[in-house]
């Protein structure tokens, strides 16, 4: 990277200080308490963000392929929240100490830097104004295209009423309702398909 040339997240990521590592679906990347010194990066697939302050730990936030996420490094020393690997993924991660040192060689890398940690900030608040005003459908819907990649959502009942904070009676309800309704498929496989993605935005957002 050149110091005047504009600079991608991507890059950054990529540079020799970032490593490499790959998890398996459901494998725990760090848990609440570890050590924070990590800022992450999804490269493939989908991480889920965990508050555990409850017995069934709540999904506060979804990262999915060019989404940074381990902000809480940022916070302090010790990891205030867990994350796991929804499906198979592969993150590249910069330690703070040398990310620092890469910024102040190369200053241009630090508004792609971010303007990544602002959307990150944005899906944060986004997620808390469903919970706050959606009802049940509408947070299932949403739920749901969180997870899409393609035409497809890989996740589960359990999972997508976590995410939604509704209970699982509910949120099977609403998921055959959609089903029923055509706007998706599948929806006893763990692997959704999404047959009319405008219609189930509209449920989202409505």
């Amino acid at each position: 990277m050149q110091e005047q040339r504009e600079v991608t997240i991507d890059q950054i990521f990529g540079t020799k200080i970032a490593q490499i590592e790959n998890y398996e679906t459901k494998s725990p990347i760090y848990q609440r308490g570890d050590s924070a010194s990590r800022l992450l990066f999804v490269q493939s697939g989908i991480v889920l963000i965990r508050n555990e302050d409850s017995e069934d730990p709540n999904i506060i936030d979804i990262a999915k392929k060019g989404d940074i996420f381990g902000t809480d490094v940022l916070l302090g020393s010790q990891r205030i929240h867990s994350a796991e690997a929804h499906v198979d993924v592969q993150v590249a991660s910069i330690n703070m100490k040398k990310l620092q040192i890469l910024l102040e060689k190369f200053p241009g890398a630090a508004m792609p830097l971010l303007i990544s940690l602002g959307k990150a900030h944005r899906r944060a608040e986004e997620y808390a104004d469903l919970m706050k005003r959606g009802k049940a459908p509408s947070k299932i819907a949403a739920a749901i295209l969180e997870f899409k990649e393609g035409n497809k959502a890989c996740v589960n009942h359990k999972t997508i009423g976590n995410r939604a904070g509704v209970n699982r009676v509910h949120t099977t309800r609403v998921i055959g309702d959609l089903h029923n309704n055509g706007l998706i498929s599948n929806v006893l496989r763990g692997n959704i398909s999404i047959i009319d993605t405008d219609s189930l935005e509209k449920v989202a957002t409505s």
